[in-house]
């Protein structure tokens, strides 16, 4: 009633289990304390506690993190290497993104991949979760992944509506550390939402990825999903990967979204995204004064990229082809 949320810290499974109960609590530590040792203590490891907080209707934490490797003068006298896979885990568990450096030492850049100008967190429709196979593998059962292999999916805002479009679907998976290769089934991709799973059949997905670790290349590889599988490549957390599907509209268009954010597709930013037989429009808010860049596929297979600057009212429309803004 009076607008003051609570997040649980450290707490036992009891706890969690009774903030049902209480409505303020929205959000958990799924992680132990964020302590760096070199790279050595990876607390980071949440996707499988963060299937216990979404459960609960939670916000899974990670904990803080340094967004560079030398935080000067810490008291632990050590760094932290993998900073981009924790930048990456926080805002993919859509709990709160924060930043822990001493001032001076921040990697703005890298802390941009998370939040519009505004600071708003641009993120996924729930969070990322270790895969079921996962726990196979637990099992003795050599079909899982030996690694982390999340996965989650976003939409638009206008795209949260019960009966969401197919095509306003577009899913993420999160690699950050795999020993051996392995092939991620589109049914259990599809899998973290009903009507995902009926989409399967509907909608023919672009696969890509962005670089994690160079955020300046801007190749793009775009493939078709010809199989019923992604092919994931052996990563460690010097090399994260991170796979996008992104549906093919009837249309031919792709839309891969804004390839500089850790989350290309989200609600925060893309209002909606509408097309007629010859064109697309994509709607989207942030500060005022943003200058923003989207990436596309044209029908002919064509990666083509548009900028636009957010309007006085927090908003502006991009049309395709043409690269339109109004």
């Amino acid at each position: 009633n009076n607008g003051i949320f609570i997040q649980y810290c450290m707490s036992y499974p009891r706890h969690a289990l009774q903030s049902v109960l209480i409505r303020p609590v929205t959000q958990i530590r799924a992680s132990d304390d964020n302590v760096p040792q070199n790279g050595k203590n990876k607390q980071w490891r949440i996707g499988g506690s963060s299937i216990f907080a979404h459960a609960l209707g939670l916000a899974p934490f990670k904990d803080n993190w340094w967004s560079t490797p030398d935080q000067p003068g810490n008291k632990w006298d050590s760094d932290e290497p993998y900073v981009t896979v924790h930048g990456a885990v926080a805002t993919y568990s859509t709990g709160p993104v924060t930043v822990a450096d001493e001032v001076g030492h921040s990697d703005k850049d890298l802390i941009m991949r998370s939040c519009d100008e505004n600071g708003r967190i641009l993120k996924p429709a729930r969070p990322a979760t270790a895969i079921d196979a996962t726990y196979y593998k637990v099992f003795n059962d050599s079909s899982g992944p030996s690694g982390e292999v999340w996965t989650t999916y976003s939409t638009t805002s206008s795209g949260r509506k019960p009966d969401i479009d197919c095509l306003l679907l577009w899913y993420h998976v999160l690699v950050p550390e795999l020993k051996t290769e392995y092939n991620l089934s589109l049914t259990e991709i599809l899998s973290l939402d009903g009507r995902g799973a009926k989409c399967a059949s509907k909608v023919a997905y672009s696969v890509y990825s962005v670089p994690t670790v160079d955020f300046n290349l801007t190749k793009l590889q775009v493939m078709d999903l010809a199989e019923e599988h992604v092919s994931l490549s052996v990563t460690d957390m010097t090399s994260m990967d991170i796979y996008h599907l992104a549906p093919r509209l009837p249309n031919g268009w792709t839309v891969l979204g804004e390839m500089g954010k850790w989350v290309p597709v989200s609600e925060q930013r893309m209002v909606s995204v509408t097309w007629t037989t010859e064109s697309v429009t994509v709607v989207l808010s942030g500060a005022p004064g943003e200058r923003l860049q989207l990436s596309f596929v044209a029908p002919d297979a064509r990666i083509l990229h548009g900028r636009c600057t957010v309007g006085a009212d927090g908003r502006v429309a991009m049309v395709i082809p043409g690269m339109l803004c109004l």
